[in-house]
């Protein structure tokens, strides 16, 4: 919509285009790179939760089933350690060989858990406290078949002995291993929950910097078009009220500004002069050395008026070679007469253009608010009707305005 507006006011204001014909590219370019950047981001934000939610459940379910895998060896040790107690005070032949398989069974399911765990991804410290715990159970192994060979031969105070003796011993430091391992494992996932922990930090920094240059960049572009819609807006205000060739004001401000300066005199009980102004031979100018030589003769000759007068006057150009200058505050008439003197000398001075010489001349029609007329307008027809009676008398002269003026008739071009 934006784009639209500007684009619109572009093609209405060829002036402006010329100079600013790259902004709209630049826009565009502009709100593409951000739309780029929000959806980049957007696409890295959902992918990092998704990739996050995903590591989380892996990290969560790896350390659920080491704990599990870890506990069932546990408790696996723990049930054989209790078989061989009971194996030695069981006297039933039957119950003996029950509790005996029981043990085996336990010794399955051990070796089951382990083998689960050494297929998972382990830590060097885990694989070596696997490797310790391994030794541990070969080196309890010979006392357990001990205990259970002397129970089987009802030799119940020996497999007593070697039990408390060597199998406990032996047992405990299988347990204190697995005990070991737990702790390893538990650390271990802590470590990588940390270092998922940490990689969602990063992703979050590099999202949120991504989404600060983005709106950087969105910030930056609405400065831009606000201050492009406002040089359009100021530059379209001044065209419509000033003269595009001099930069002085045009006829739609002179009257603006002359009527002010009328309700301004009302008040204070003081005195306006208009001035007309139009160049003598200037069309000549623009016949034999060209529109452009004519067009720069009128802008030197506008800059001149400007100097010539105060800061509170008014110069406006209303077309051609016709300049229009408001005095403000004009209590004598022997101002007037300073003033336009100085106008016409300025006129006077040769202008060089290219290489070239022009020398012109003005005539200048004068009439004075309240004396000649009650408004801008009625000022204005006076002041013009003044500079036809200077032509007739001779040009380059001054002429005020006198209510016989009204019957003469205007010259043609």
């Amino acid at each position: 919509m934006i784009l639209r507006q500007c684009q619109r006011l572009l093609n209405c204001l060829p002036f402006i285009g010329r100079h600013i014909r790259a902004w709209p590219l630049l826009l565009i370019v502009g709100f593409i790179a951000q739309l780029s950047l929000i959806v980049f981001v957007t696409q890295l934000g959902l992918n990092e939760v998704d990739a996050g939610n995903e590591r989380l459940r892996v990290l969560k379910d790896e350390h659920a089933l080491r704990l599990e895998l870890s506990q069932a060896m546990q408790t696996s040790a723990q049930e054989r350690t209790l078989s061989l107690t009971r194996m030695i005070n069981i006297q039933d032949l039957f119950e003996l060989d029950a509790e005996q398989m029981r043990f085996h069974t336990h010794g399955q399911a051990f070796m089951l858990a382990r083998r689960r765990l050494e297929s998972m991804d382990l830590t060097p410290r885990e694989k070596a406290l696997l490797a310790e715990q391994w030794e541990r159970i070969r080196a309890a192994q010979p006392y357990q078949e001990q205990v259970i060979n002397l129970s089987l031969a009802q030799r119940r105070t020996e497999a007593s002995e070697i039990l408390i003796r060597y199998a406990v011993p032996a047992q405990d430091a299988v347990m204190q291993s697995l005990t070991r391992l737990d702790e390893v494992t538990r650390e271990a996932a802590n470590q990588a929950m940390v270092k998922a922990g940490q990689a969602h930090l990063l992703a979050r920094q590099w999202m949120i910097a991504l989404s600060s240059l983005a709106l950087a960049l969105g910030l930056a572009i609405a400065v831009v078009v606000v201050r492009l819609m406002h040089g359009i807006g100021r530059e379209k205000e001044r065209l419509a009220t000033h003269d595009t060739l001099t930069g002085l004001p045009n006829r739609t401000l002179l009257m603006d500004r002359l009527e002010q300066a009328i309700l301004r005199a009302r008040r204070q009980q003081d005195r306006v002069g208009v001035l007309f102004l139009d160049l003598d031979g200037f069309k000549a100018v623009n016949d034999t050395q060209g529109h452009a030589v004519g067009d720069e003769v009128l802008r030197q000759l506008a800059a001149r008026l400007q100097q010539v007068v105060r800061a509170n006057d008014i110069v406006a150009r209303l077309g051609g070679d016709e300049f229009v200058v408001c005095l403000a505050d004009a209590a004598q008439r022997e101002q007037i007469k300073l003033v336009c003197d100085k106008l016409l000398a300025a006129i006077a001075r040769p202008v060089r253009v290219a290489n070239q010489q022009v020398t012109l001349s003005g005539s200048l029609g004068v009439c004075v608010f309240p004396d000649d007329g009650q408004d801008a307008k009625a000022l204005l027809r006076c002041a013009d009707l003044a500079m036809y009676a200077a032509k007739r008398s001779g040009k380059n002269q001054t002429q005020h305005f006198s209510p016989g003026l009204c019957q003469d008739p205007v010259p043609g071009p």
